[in-house]
């Protein structure tokens, strides 16, 4: 069934299921004047009806044209939806960024905040997961120093609603990594990702997330 209109068909979107038949559903969404912020939708009834999209966030990005990258959720036993989006930040020298924010019921979010990356101007293909202890993490690829790098860093809040950022643990066994997606395992988490070089391969690794 048809759940919303208007969406950026380039870019992924993104799928959890929560708790008592709870399934979250994001996407960037083309509003007005081409800007292109992340959207965000709830089911209660295990997809049979879905509420009207609410915006996660203005970033303000407008561009004429598909960012081909999008938003990761995944949601807590609690029923705290996590996310974690691209967006490019406007200003004298545009920037790449990704940022972070929670929602209860996916139409109230918390302010964004900014997740630290390794420093390169466009950060992307974002992934987040609950890790095995209770922590999220997030996980991403920048291009860096002429070569696309993957790494991924644990997040939590305060009970004052403050957000801390774990230590950076790279991703690549040789350096090399890009498209992550991470999963909870038995002591750390599950790092899946495809490198580049003369063949080009998909390589899983085990990592403890500080």
């Amino acid at each position: 069934r048809e759940v919303t209109s208007g969406v950026c068909y380039c870019c992924k979107t993104a799928l959890a299921a929560g708790p008592a038949g709870t399934v979250y559903a994001a996407w960037r969404h083309v509003y007005e004047g081409d800007l292109r912020d992340i959207a965000m939708t709830v089911s209660q009834d295990g997809g049979r009806s879905f509420a009207a999209p609410s915006r996660v966030s203005e970033d303000g990005w407008a561009i004429n044209g598909c960012p081909d990258d999008g938003p990761a959720v995944v949601v807590e036993a609690t029923g705290t939806a996590h996310i974690v989006w691209p967006t490019v930040i406007g200003g004298a020298e545009p920037e790449g960024a990704l940022f972070y924010a929670t929602t209860r019921d996916g139409r109230q979010f918390t302010a964004r905040v900014r997740v630290p990356t390794l420093g390169s101007p466009k950060p992307m293909h974002p992934q987040i997961t609950l890790g095995p202890d209770g922590r999220i993490v997030v996980a991403w690829d920048e291009l860096l120093q002429g070569r696309r790098v993957a790494a991924m860093r644990a997040v939590t809040r305060a009970g004052n609603g403050e957000v801390r950022f774990g230590e950076v643990v790279r991703i690549g066994a040789d350096g090399s990594a890009s498209h992550p997606v991470v999963t909870p395992v038995t002591g750390g988490v599950l790092a899946v990702s495809a490198t580049g070089g003369d063949v080009s391969r998909i390589e899983a690794r085990r990592l403890v997330v500080p």
